[in-house]
């Protein structure tokens, strides 16, 4: 609830290119599958260390995705849970408009590492990955290499 309000203000005083940018980037039902990617990807039966499952998901944002992943249970001790995970990532569309210009995009990728999950609230505590992605973006006939490779460290506390 709010992001319409949080939007608006973070577009007072920006250039219309980027007022446009954050209205279609964050919008409800793109935030909405973007928090359910982060969050939605247990599995629907009990797991033992060494057990794997499957997840697809759509990542909406500039460039929407869809995402493949690999789940093992690595380990449990006390109540964390260490979740490895490997992922491809391939572009959901193969164009997009972007300031009035069509954009092809070919981007692909992948991404690995370790969730720690306290497992009496279901939330993650920490996460170690790395996301290498490769491709073209084209546009008036000009085609511009990618590659990027990053690296998300993120950790969370809960406040009780």
């Amino acid at each position: 609830e709010g992001l319409n309000a949080i939007i608006e203000e973070l577009s007072k005083g920006a250039s219309p290119t980027t007022a446009q940018l954050l209205a279609t980037t964050f919008d409800e039902k793109k935030m909405e599958a973007n928090y359910s990617s982060s969050y939605d990807f247990f599995p629907d039966h009990a797991v033992k260390k060494g057990d794997t499952w499957k997840n697809k998901k759509t990542m909406e944002s500039i460039f929407p995705m869809e995402i493949e992943s690999v789940y093992t249970l690595k380990e449990v001790k006390g109540n964390t849970a260490t979740i490895g995970m490997s992922a491809n990532i391939n572009m959901k569309k193969d164009s997009l408009e972007m300031q009035g210009m069509t954009v092809k995009v070919d981007i692909k990728g992948s991404y690995s590492g370790d969730y720690n999950l306290d497992m009496t609230t279901g939330l993650g505590t920490s996460a170690n990955l790395t996301m290498p992605l490769k491709g073209t973006l084209e546009m008036m006939n000009m085609v511009v290499p990618i590659e990027i490779n990053s690296i998300i460290e993120t950790g969370t506390t809960t406040v009780k």
